[in-house]
């Protein structure tokens, strides 16, 4: 199919196999005499293996010591022209949570700057009882104009409301879900011992709590 290709192209996910042994941690290693579909791919279509930042391994067999096996299963390849085209592309190894194979991003062009974050209402903070507090000091300010006006003003002042609180009481939703997300990532480069895998449980399920809470209500 990639042979079929004229353009430029990028193919990525889970290709299922390792194409070198320092791809692979634990279990048995591979023989020089076995086949290998993707290695042979890759020389002879002249296609790039797009590298990788963060965790090395991108799958695992939820086992710790001597049992564990991590590989290298998911990469990004791309056809040299593509390559041309996006030279500052990355492939992020982000933070496994609930699964055996981490996902990966593909970033075309990384970029310092940044965008401001639309208002988006948490789920976590409905579930906590002062929430209502903040929507009702919001409606209560007096607004003078139209129907529609006013409640444009109301709504823009509950967002304000909102951002304050979540900054000052609450505690900043995402910046809690990043602080988890980059101790995940860094455990995970870690030798699987029992020590280890138990902090990552931990993590996981601190993760899984913040995620529950970010889910997004309204714009």
């Amino acid at each position: 199919m990639l042979e079929s290709i004229s353009g430029p192209w990028v193919c990525f996910g889970d290709f299922i196999i390792v194409i070198s042994d320092d791809e692979k941690a634990g279990g048995k290693l591979g023989s020089f005499s076995t086949p290998n579909y993707l290695k042979d791919m890759l020389f002879n279509l002249g296609v790039v293996d797009l590298g990788y930042s963060g965790n090395k391994f991108t799958w695992h067999n939820k086992s710790w010591g001597r049992h564990a096996i991590r590989e290298r299963l998911d990469r990004g390849i791309a056809s040299i022209d593509w390559r041309l085209k996006f030279p500052k592309v990355i492939i992020h190894h982000l933070g496994t949570i609930n699964s055996d194979n981490c996902p990966i991003l593909l970033v075309t062009n990384p970029s310092e700057d940044s965008t401001p974050r639309p208002f988006r209402l948490e789920a976590a903070w409905t579930r906590d009882p002062r929430c209502h507090g903040v929507i009702q000091r919001a409606w209560n300010k007096e607004v003078r104009g139209s129907r529609g006006y006013r409640l444009d003003r109301m709504q823009q002042s509950t967002c304000e409301a909102f951002k304050k609180w979540n900054k000052k009481e609450f505690g900043h939703t995402q910046e809690r879900i990043k602080v988890l997300s980059f101790q995940l990532q860094e455990i995970q480069k870690e030798e699987p011992t029992e020590e280890n895998c138990k902090v990552e449980v931990k993590l996981q399920a601190g993760m899984n709590e913040w995620l529950a809470g970010d889910e997004l209500l309204w714009r």
